[in-house]
């Protein structure tokens, strides 16, 4: 479902057009609740919904169903009658928790704008909402919001030092700082927590990640046996989750260890993500390391295809292409590399991979 706002939409089609669609039948009265495709129609989601709450609906039912009619009615331009449903949602004492779980919904969808709003008002009305405060931290972090991101993050650690989702992500964006030790230690208190909780499906991702982060941290210190493990324990986390094995994949690329798992990480993250720029990406960065030249222009193009300003894979591609005897090509993709990311042959030049 969609967050519930005030948003104008204008609605014009001939009379000649009207008349040559195909008529549609109204939707069963709790269909209005369901996401589909193409979305129905301002007036059918009044008429369905106004059905389902004459019917006396559960009252965790009803909650939806006020709020998604609602929606129609904004959707149809009828402000007051909007208010006055969203108003009567607003008296159930589940109200917080629906728009908690929404905003997550949100955040999941990369919707950070509505997310933010239903989250802001799902920890206003429940100031202990602890999930709230964590996903709206996440919501202001994905967003680029960093400091009202960092300020939420420690306000639900101070509510509660129990949830892996906050250490974790405080604990990235101490790394992007290059606060080595208190990312270090905001890690290792997610890994903690994440063991105290016990088995929990939603606490593994960001488990994962902290696992990753350590890993990145193990590397840089020069203990690659330790910082294997912590990339595997990642992967064993999130067996389904792209990410996991492109973290795996290119941490081992850029340390040029254990090539041949690495391999099979890429090769998994590359299909779990149906072939995403990113994992592409961490792929032909591998290929590079073991000299398969081909197969890193190929990634690199594939890579492009999807995000086209991505200075790696244009980097990548051009040393490709010097290997692959294209001088011209290749200058001019490294060129447009560094025009992107003036750090990027300094970056490339560390790792060993310089152009011939």
């Amino acid at each position: 479902m969609r967050v519930w706002m005030s948003v104008v939409v204008a609605m014009a089609a001939s009379v000649a057009a009207a008349a040559a669609e195909p008529e549609q039948k109204p939707l069963a009265p709790y269909a209005c609740l369901d996401d589909r495709t193409p979305a129905p129609a301002a007036q059918e989601i009044i008429a369905a919904c106004t059905v389902a709450l004459n019917n006396r609906p559960s009252a965790i039912l009803r909650l939806n169903l006020l709020v998604r009619r609602a929606e129609g009615y904004d959707m149809a331009g009828d402000g007051p009658r909007a208010v006055a449903d969203f108003d009567a949602a607003k008296t159930d004492s589940r109200f917080f928790g629906f728009l908690g779980e929404r905003g997550s919904d949100l955040v999941g969808r990369r919707d950070y704008g509505r997310a933010i709003a239903d989250l802001k008002e799902s920890t206003r009305l429940r100031p202990d909402y602890e999930i709230g405060w964590v996903n709206l931290a996440v919501a202001y972090l994905n967003s680029g919001d960093t400091s009202r991101g960092e300020e939420t993050l420690k306000h639900a650690i101070s509510i509660t030092d129990r949830d892996p989702v906050t250490h974790n992500a405080l604990g990235h964006l101490y790394l992007q700082r290059g606060d080595k030790v208190q990312a270090l230690a905001e890690f290792n208190a997610a890994i903690a927590a994440a063991r105290r909780a016990g088995p929990d499906d939603s606490y593994s991702h960001a488990t994962g990640q902290a696992y990753a982060g350590r890993a990145i941290l193990e590397f840089e210190k020069g203990d690659t046996a330790a910082a294997l493990v912590d990339l595997d324990a990642d992967v064993n986390l999130s067996p389904k989750f792209a990410g996991a094995y492109n973290d795996g994949c290119y941490q081992r690329a850029v340390a040029n260890v254990d090539l041949k798992r690495a391999e099979a990480l890429c090769d998994r993250a590359v299909e779990l993500s149906k072939h995403d720029w990113e994992e592409l990406d961490s792929r032909a960065l591998l290929n590079a390391r073991e000299g398969r030249w081909n197969d890193v222009q190929a990634d690199a193009d594939a890579a492009l295809k999807v995000n086209p300003r991505l200075a790696s894979a244009l980097y990548l591609r051009g040393l490709a292409k010097l290997h692959l005897g294209d001088p011209q090509g290749g200058h001019a993709d490294i060129s447009a590399a560094q025009r992107r990311d003036p750090a990027i042959v300094r970056r490339f030049d560390a790792w060993d991979l310089k152009a011939p």
